[in-house]
C-alpha cells in the first residue's frame, strides 16, 4: 500500500476507516494516538515517518486527549497527506491545487477564508516540514491588528513566497 499522499482521497478513507475498525476492537469508536501502529503498516511508513504522523497527530489533537474519533482522524490525515504532496510537488499548477485543497480542508466553518486560529494549525506542522519558523511564517501571513482573516488568494500567494 502506498504512502497516504500518493492515495485517491476515497481510497485512503477506506483505508483509514478499514484501520480504524481494527484498532478499536472495544468498539467505542475512538482509539488513542499510542495504538496507531497499524498505520504504519497500512502505508510502509518508515520509523521516522511513523514518528512524524504521530507528532502530527498530536498537534491536531484539538481536544489534547490524545484520542481520535473516525472523522477527526480522516480529517487530520487528508490535511497531512496534503502537506507531504506538497512538500514534494515541484509543478506550479499541482502545488496550487494542493494549497487550495489544504485551505479548504483548514477552513473548518466553510466561511471562505481563514481566521487565525485555523490558520495556526497549518503553521505549527509546516514549520516542522519547511526552512521557516512559525513565527516567520505566521508574519508573512500578515495577521495584524487590523486583519481577522486571509482568502484563498492570499494564502496561495503567501504560501507561494513560503
Amino acid at each position: 500500500m502506498p504512502i497516504p499522499d500518493e492515495m485517491e482521497d476515497a481510497e485512503l478513507r477506506s483505508v483509514i476507516k478499514r484501520t480504524f475498525a481494527e484498532i478499536d476492537s472495544d468498539g467505542f469508536g475512538v482509539i488513542r494516538i499510542e495504538d496507531m501502529k497499524p498505520f504504519q503498516r497500512v502505508f510502509e511508513m518508515t520509523p521516522d515517518a511513523f514518528h512524524s504522523f504521530l507528532q502530527f497527530l498530536k498537534f491536531f489533537d484539538k481536544s489534547g486527549d490524545g484520542r481520535f474519533n473516525l472523522e477527526e482522524l480522516i480529517e487530520t490525515c487528508v490535511i497531512y497527506s496534503l502537506l507531504m504532496m506538497l512538500e514534494e510537488s515541484h509543478v506550479p499548477e499541482l502545488r496550487r491545487e494542493v494549497i487550495r485543497l489544504l485551505f479548504i480542508a483548514l477552513d473548518e466553518d466553510g466561511s471562505q477564508t481563514l481566521d487565525k486560529m485555523e490558520l495556526e494549525y497549518m503553521v505549527g506542522m509546516m514549520a516542522d516540514h519547511c526552512d521557516v519558523s512559525k513565527e516567520v511564517a505566521m508574519q508573512a501571513f500578515d495577521f495584524g491588528a487590523d486583519k481577522e482573516e486571509i482568502t484563498l488568494e492570499e494564502f496561495i500567494e503567501t504560501f507561494d513566497f513560503l
